[in-house]
């Protein structure tokens, strides 16, 4: 079973097992739903969410049976998990994980593989290593993706002047 970390409980809220989850992941809102299960901590403990709002730069989140501060305050610095097959992703979207490792193409011809996504502000980057060992850095945006294939594990990337050499 393949788990994907989502976030961490950085605290309670109020007194009523509200947990506060600090989160970075592009698709938090799709995850964070009533009725959704989430996995806590190292052991994977099985929560349903039953309530979810947002709450400045953090989200906050009721799990079933458990609406007690009591309850709830060991789940404070607990990593946040879903399962990967629980995520469903609009045509068009994917994880920053299921590109790693993709080989690149570049005007028909082999240019590389996908060796890691770097978040920076505005757009992410992609970071390539060529056939030769050299790094190249893409931005991370439609503009650039021609096509991508998970299943055949290839991207076909749009170049402009001075983008590769």
């Amino acid at each position: 079973m393949t788990y994907i970390l989502i976030g961490k409980i950085t605290n309670t809220h109020g007194i009523k097992g509200e947990l506060k989850i600090l989160s970075d992941f592009k698709f938090i809102k799709a995850v964070l739903k009533p009725g959704a299960k989430i996995y806590v901590g190292d052991s994977k403990e099985t929560k349903e969410i039953i309530r979810y709002r947002p709450h400045n730069n953090e989200h906050l989140v009721t799990f079933l049976n458990e609406e007690d501060i009591n309850q709830v305050i060991n789940y404070k610095n607990q990593a946040v998990y879903i399962k990967r097959t629980d995520l469903c992703l609009p045509k068009g979207q994917y994880l920053d994980s299921d590109l790693i490792g993709l080989k690149v193409y570049a005007n028909n011809q082999y240019l590389g593989i996908i060796e890691a996504i770097r978040s920076i502000p505005g757009n992410p980057i992609i970071e390539i290593v060529t056939h030769d060992q050299k790094k190249v850095l893409m931005p991370y945006h439609q503009d650039f993706i021609v096509r991508l294939d998970l299943t055949k594990k290839i991207i076909e990337i749009k170049t402009i002047k001075g983008l590769i050499e």
